[in-house]
């Protein structure tokens, strides 16, 4: 069965007065435990560290298994959806703002498709 995760959206904290996101990390042996994530606002006035949403679908073609990313991407940030599904165990980090997809999809990939990623842009 195809299992959805989505990542942790960030709230404003008024005390902090800054983004956070509740996460589950494993520490150095191997323990879960909750940690706050804090986004940080960058000299651009933009946000480093802020979760991006790419609609990849426009670029869905047959049998096509690399793609590209708006915006760099934090290395083990990104999230990929394909048709509703998340598929990340089936794809491939490339370089700050490509990822390929496992040769298994090329078959069933089709224009027309849906292709989600969603990830931590590089500071």
């Amino acid at each position: 069965m195809a299992q959805l995760i989505l990542p942790p959206i960030p709230v404003f904290n008024s005390e902090t007065n800054q983004l956070e996101s509740k996460i589950i990390v494993k520490d150095e042996n191997g323990l879960t435990a909750q940690h706050t994530q804090i986004f940080k606002t960058s000299e651009g006035g933009g946000l480093s560290g802020a979760l991006f949403t790419d609609d990849l679908s426009e670029h869905v073609a047959s049998e096509k298994l690399l793609y590209s990313t708006t915006h760099g991407m934090e290395k083990n940030s990104l999230s990929v959806y394909y048709n509703g599904l998340n598929i990340i165990r089936d794809v491939d980090f490339q370089s700050t703002n490509t990822f390929v997809i496992d040769s298994e999809y090329k078959n069933l990939i089709n224009k027309g498709d849906s292709l989600i990623a969603i990830y931590t842009r590089v500071s």
